[in-house]
C-alpha cells in the first residue's frame, strides 16, 4: 500500500486520479465491511452468543450474585454529550457555546499537548466508527507565510486500555516521554495512534523514518520549519514504548487548507474529518482480539485536498479501550481544535466488573461473598440502603440496594464512577453493624475417674456428670457467648478374677483352719460373673474341700511267743520264761488320715519237757539218760517246750496211771501246778516203790537220793518261773490294776509256799 502511494507521489497526475480511485474503492470495502459486521452483530453466530450483554437491569444485590446495568450500546447523542467528556493538559473545554462536546486542545503554544477523553470506553470485540471535526490554525509571521502542516507534533485519536484518569496522569507527570516524537501515547501500555504525525523525526532515537509521501513544507522567504503532511496508524508494547520501523501505516495527505489574512501575515487553516473504524473483530482463545483499524481524513474543503485512508491488522489485549483525542505541538506550534458537530458514532460500550464488598465496619472484616456488577465504563455506579429507591437514577448512573445480611444492619454505602480496566478503581465497599448475638456454647470435658483428660471415651463407661455455672464472654463487636461446661466422668472397666476354696469338715461344717485335717474331696470350680454400674466386672470360682479331722487311736497288744520267737496261739504245755523280747511299735494310717499307734508287747514261754522217772535204780553217776533230760531241761533258760509225759520203761499200772495224770494236768499254765504236777509224780514214784519193796523188789538208797534231787529242781525252776510270769503280768496290768499287788510278787509269795510245802512232804 505504502509503495503504491509513494509510485503515485512521483507521478503527480497519476497520482490524484489513482488516489480517487483509490479512496473510492476503500469507502465502498468500509460500507460493506459495516454492513457485514451489522449483520454478524444480528446474528446469532457462537462469537455474539460469548460475548453478548444481556441489557436487562437487575437492582438489588445479594452476597455473591452478579447484576448487570444493561444499556451496552452507544448512539450518536452519546459521543456528542458534553457530560460524557473531559479535558486534560492544556485542553479547554469549549462546550459552552455549542450543543456538542467541542475543545481546544492547544492554544498556539509549543511544547504543549490537550486531551479530550471519552467518559465511556469501547467493546472492542464489536465493530466501531467515529468520526469528528479537527481545526488546525498555524499563524503567519515576520518573513513566514502561515502553513498548516507546520501545527506542531501529533493531531487525531487515541486508543489505550487506561484508564481515562491514568491516560490524564501520563500526560501530566511524564509529558516529554508522552508527546513530541511519542505522539501523546508514550507511556501508554499497548496503545494506539490514529491521526496527522506533523514532523518527521528522523534520526532522533530512531523513533521514525521517512513517512511514505512525506512533504517538507516550506515557504517563499526560505524559513522551513520541517513540518509534514504525513498521516499514520502508530502503537506502543506492553511497556509504553513507542514501537520503530517501518511496519506501520502511514502515508501523505496534503491539505493546503485555508489562507487567512491577518492584516500583514497570512495565517493558514485547515478543518478535517478524521475518521477511524474497527473492522471484523476476532475474539481468540487467549482473550485477545485481533480486527482491522481504518483511518482516513477528509478536508473539509474539497478543493483543498483529498480523502487519505489507511488501514492496519491489530491485535488489542484487552477487550475494553479508552477513547480520546491528542493535540500537541514542539518547537513548531499551533492551535488545535476538536469538535462533535456532524460527528458519527457507532460503538458497544466497554464494560467492566464493579466489585461490591460487605464490611463490617467494626472490624473492616469481609462479612459475605461480594457481589458483582456489570456496569458501562464511564457509568456511575450507587449501593444504597437495602430498602432504598433502586434503578437508573440519571443518564449513566445506576443504584442498587445493599444486600441484607443476617446478623447485620446496613451502616452506609458508595458510589463509583466505572473506570477502564481498573479493577481497583472499580470497587463499592458497603459497611454493616453488628447486632449483638448471644452464642450458647456447651463444652463438654472428658475426664477419667483418676483426673486425666480423655481424648476418647472408647472403652469407658460413664460414670456422672456435672455441668458448672455458665460463663458469658463479650467481644468486640458486643456479641456474648455464654459457656456452659459439662464435666464427665468415666471409667475403664477392669476384669478381676477371684478363687474363693471353702473348706468343710466331713460332716458339712466349715473350718477355717485345716491343720490336723486330711483332704478327703476336692469340688468342681464354680464360676460366676457380676458387673458393676462402673463397669467392673468380678469373676468368682469357688471350690468345695472335703477335710477329715485326723483321729490318733493307740492300741496295745500282747503276743505269746516261745524262746524261739515264734508266735504261739496256744501256751498250754509252756511256763513263762525268763527270756524277754523287746516291744515293737507300728504306725498306720487310713485313707481318711486316721493314724493307729500298735505297740505290740511280747510274753516269752518255755516248753515244760517231764522226764517220767525210769523203774531201774537210779545211780549217783545220772547216767540214766531221762535223769540228763530232766536236768537239761531245768537248768536250760531259754529253750521252749511244749509239756509232755516220757513214757518210762515200767509196766506197772500205776506208772500209766501217773503219766495219764500227768498229761491231764498238763493244760494249767501255772508255776503252782507244774510244781502239783511234779510233786504227784513224785509221790506215784514213792509209791511205785513202796509197791515194789512190798512186792519183794529192793531199791537202792542212791535212786532214792536222784529222785529228791530231781524233784527239788523241778520246784525251784517253778517257783523261779512264778516269778518271772507275776513280774510280765503286773507290768501288763499296771495301768489296769492301779497300784494292786503285783501279780508276780504273789505268785512268788505261792511258789515259796509250794516249794515249803513240798520240802515238808519230802521230809
Amino acid at each position: 500500500m505504502r509503495n503504491n502511494l509513494k509510485r503515485m507521489k512521483d507521478n503527480n497526475m497519476t497520482k490524484k486520479y489513482h488516489a480517487r480511485i483509490v479512496t473510492s474503492l476503500l469507502l465502498s470495502g468500509l460500507v460493506l465491511a459495516s454492513l457485514s459486521v451489522v449483520g454478524t452483530a444480528n446474528s446469532s453466530s457462537d462469537f455474539l452468543k460469548i460475548n453478548k450483554i444481556d441489557a436487562d437491569t437487575v437492582s438489588s444485590l445479594s452476597p455473591g450474585n452478579t447484576v448487570d446495568t444493561g444499556n451496552h450500546v452507544y448512539t450518536t447523542t452519546d459521543i456528542a454529550n458534553p457530560n460524557l467528556w473531559k479535558v486534560s493538559g492544556n485542553a479547554l473545554d469549549t462546550t459552552a457555546t455549542t450543543d456538542n462536546f467541542s475543545t481546544t486542545l492547544v492554544q498556539n503554544v509549543g511544547k504543549s499537548a490537550g486531551l479530550g477523553l471519552f467518559q465511556g470506553a469501547l467493546d472492542m470485540a464489536y465493530p466501531i466508527s467515529f468520526s469528528g471535526v479537527f481545526g488546525v490554525t498555524v499563524n503567519g509571521g515576520v518573513g513566514y507565510k502561515g502553513n498548516a502542516m507546520d501545527a506542531g507534533d501529533s493531531l487525531g485519536f487515541i486508543l489505550t486500555p487506561e484508564s481515562t484518569d491514568d491516560i490524564a496522569s501520563n500526560l501530566e507527570n511524564n509529558s516529554a516521554d508522552a508527546v513530541g516524537q511519542y505522539l501523546g501515547i508514550g507511556g501508554l501500555e499497548n496503545s494506539i495512534f490514529a491521526g496527522r504525525d506533523f514532523y518527521s523525526n528522523i534520526g532522533k532515537n530512531g523513533v521514525d523514518n521517512v513517512i511514505p509521501g512525506q512533504t517538507i513544507n516550506n515557504n517563499i522567504f526560505g524559513d522551513n520549519r520541517g513540518g509534514a503532511d504525513g498521516i499514520s496508524i502508530r502503537q506502543t508494547d506492553a511497556s509504553g514504548k513507542l514501537i520503530t520501523g517501518e511496519n506501520y501505516a502511514a502515508a501523505a495527505a496534503p491539505d493546503a487548507g485555508e489562507m487567512i489574512s491577518d492584516g500583514n501575515y497570512k495565517d493558514n487553516t485547515i478543518s478535517e474529518n478524521m475518521t477511524f473504524s474497527w473492522e471484523n473483530p476476532v475474539v481468540n482463545s487467549d482473550g485477545t482480539i485481533t480486527g482491522t483499524l481504518v483511518y482516513s481524513v477528509t478536508p473539509l474543503i474539497p478543493s483543498q485536498g483529498e480523502t487519505t485512508t489507511i488501514f492496519e491488522k491489530i491485535t488489542v489485549p484487552e477487550r475494553s479501550l479508552s477513547l480520546g483525542v491528542i493535540g500537541a505541538t514542539g518547537g513548531n506550534y499551533s492551535t488545535m481544535t476538536f469538535a462533535n458537530n456532524g460527528s458519527t458514532f457507532s460503538a458497544h460500550k466497554g464494560s467492566n466488573s464493579v466489585k461490591v464488598n460487605y464490611i463490617d465496619e467494626a472490624t473492616g472484616k469481609t462479612i459475605a461473598d461480594s457481589s458483582t456488577i456489570e456496569a458501562n465504563v464511564g457509568d456511575t455506579i450507587t449501593v444504597d440502603s437495602p430498602t432504598s429507591m433502586t434503578g437508573q437514577t440519571g443518564e449513566n448512573s445506576y443504584s442498587y440496594a445493599a444486600a441484607k445480611i443476617s446478623g447485620y444492619d446496613y451502616a452506609g454505602g458508595a458510589s463509583v464512577l466505572v473506570a477502564n480496566n481498573a479493577e481497583d478503581a472499580n470497587q463499592i465497599n458497603v459497611y454493616y453493624s453488628k447486632i449483638p448475638v448471644n452464642t450458647v456454647k456447651n463444652v463438654t470435658i472428658n475426664k477419667e475417674d483418676n483426673g486425666n483428660v480423655l481424648d476418647s471415651t472408647t472403652g469407658y463407661v460413664q460414670v456422672s456428670s456435672s455441668s458448672s455455672s455458665a460463663t458469658i464472654a463479650t467481644d468486640d463487636s458486643g456479641d456474648t457467648e455464654t459457656t456452659v461446661t459439662t464435666t464427665v466422668i468415666w471409667h475403664k472397666p477392669i476384669t478381676t478374677t477371684t478363687n474363693v476354696i471353702k473348706n468343710v469338715n466331713d460332716a458339712g461344717d466349715t473350718i477355717s483352719n485345716t491343720d490336723g485335717y486330711k483332704l478327703i474331696s476336692t469340688g468342681s470350680p464354680v464360676r460366676t460373673s457380676t458387673v458393676a454400674q462402673n463397669g467392673d466386672v468380678s469373676i468368682m470360682i469357688s471350690k468345695t474341700n472335703v477335710w477329715h479331722k485326723i483321729v490318733q487311736n493307740v492300741v496295745a497288744k500282747t503276743v505269746n511267743v516261745d524262746e524261739a520267737g515264734n508266735a504261739l496261739s496256744d501256751i498250754k504245755g509252756y511256763v513263762r520264761s525268763s527270756n524277754t523280747k523287746k516291744s515293737e511299735q507300728s504306725s498306720t494310717t487310713a485313707n481318711n488320715g486316721d493314724i493307729t499307734l500298735t505297740t505290740i508287747n511280747y510274753v516269752v514261754w518255755k516248753k515244760v519237757v517231764v522226764t517220767p522217772k525210769s523203774n531201774h535204780p537210779i545211780k549217783s553217776s545220772s547216767s540214766s539218760s531221762g535223769g540228763n533230760t530232766a536236768v537239761a531241761a531245768a537248768s536250760s533258760s531259754k529253750a521252749t517246750f511244749k509239756p509232755q509225759v516220757v513214757s518210762q520203761p515200767a509196766k506197772t499200772s500205776s506208772s500209766k496211771a501217773s503219766t495219764t495224770k500227768a498229761k491231764t494236768n498238763s493244760n494249767t499254765p501255772r508255776s503252782s501246778t507244774t510244781a502239783q504236777t511234779t510233786e504227784k509224780t513224785v509221790n506215784s514214784q514213792q509209791k511205785k516203790t513202796k509197791t515194789t519193796k512190798s512186792s519183794g523188789k529192793n531199791i537202792s538208797k542212791s535212786s532214792i537220793a536222784h529222785a529228791k534231787f530231781v524233784h527239788a529242781v523241778e520246784v525251784e525252776t517253778a517257783g523261779i518261773g512264778g516269778t518271772a510270769m507275776g513280774f510280765v503280768i503286773s507290768g501288763m496290768a499296771w495301768t489296769l490294776l492301779q497300784r494292786f499287788l503285783p501279780a508276780g510278787f504273789l505268785l512268788f509269795i505261792f511258789g515259796k509256799k509250794r516249794k515249803k510245802d513240798d520240802d515238808d512232804v519230802e521230809k
